[in-house]
């Protein structure tokens, strides 16, 4: 739309491109998701390299070096989705602190059919959140997010000792999104790690009944916790050369 119009966007499109139904049935953050998965999934993997390096450091250095390397990677793929956002519209885009023309047209018109057919900007974000709230969110979420889903499937990889059990787990969380949606009832939102990562999925966004960003943001915390916990304890029954 900003090539035919000559109208430049503000770099604000981050939070519509996490939405779970509303693009593509929310193929770009399905794509997003499952590239995190193929990236993350071999991190448990043992070999006589990483058996070496067990018996030198010691298994908690061992565990804490994995869980840094998934942290520190956690933000890294969250600052470069973020960038991408950004450079997909470079040169037709300005900085200012307001959503701008073009987004606020693809929301309150029929506009996206014409220009973005398979992408629609839901108004009631641009209703609920200021452009750089909406964006720091977004952040926040997708780098929990992110987090969860990599210690999931390291947890259950250490436990299973094979990488099918936390890909298969992983990739049924991320695929459910869309499903839920497109459902629209809210008692499935509240289930969804992965719906939380969107704040079209939230309370502020879909209203009372669906849950908020504060239980999102908790329940990230709250279930990474709970998964670090497990993992200590099958850590410590991991058998070198097994």
């Amino acid at each position: 739309m900003t090539r035919i119009t000559g109208i430049p966007t503000t770099p604000f499109f981050l939070p519509f491109f996490l939405s779970d139904y509303v693009i593509a049935m929310g193929l770009i953050k399905i794509y997003i998701l499952l590239t995190w998965i193929i990236m993350i999934c071999d991190v448990h993997n043992m070999n006589q390299e990483k058996y070496y390096y067990i018996i030198r450091t010691g298994r908690r250095n061992w565990l804490r070096g994995d869980i840094y390397y998934m942290g520190i990677t956690s933000v890294l793929y969250t600052f470069l989705i973020f960038l991408c956002s950004i450079l997909f519209f470079i040169p037709r885009i300005e900085f200012k602190n307001s959503w701008g023309k073009i987004i606020g047209t693809l929301a309150y018109s029929d506009a996206g059919q014409k220009f973005a057919e398979l992408f629609v900007i839901p108004s009631k974000i641009l209703e609920s959140y200021e452009p750089i709230p909406a964006m720091l969110v977004t952040l926040l979420l997708m780098l929990l997010g992110f987090f969860f889903l990599s210690m999931l499937i390291y947890t259950l990889n250490t436990i299973t000792k094979t990488k099918i059990a936390g890909i298969c787990c992983a990739g049924a969380l991320v695929l459910l999104c869309p499903l839920i949606s497109n459902i629209g009832y809210p008692m499935p939102f509240w289930f969804s790690p992965m719906s939380w990562m969107s704040i079209g999925s939230l309370a502020s966004v879909r209203g009372e009944g669906f849950p908020t960003l504060l239980y999102g943001t908790f329940m990230y915390l709250i279930l990474t916790g709970v998964l670090l916990f497990v993992l200590c304890i099958a850590n410590k029954k991991v058998q070198i050369g097994e």
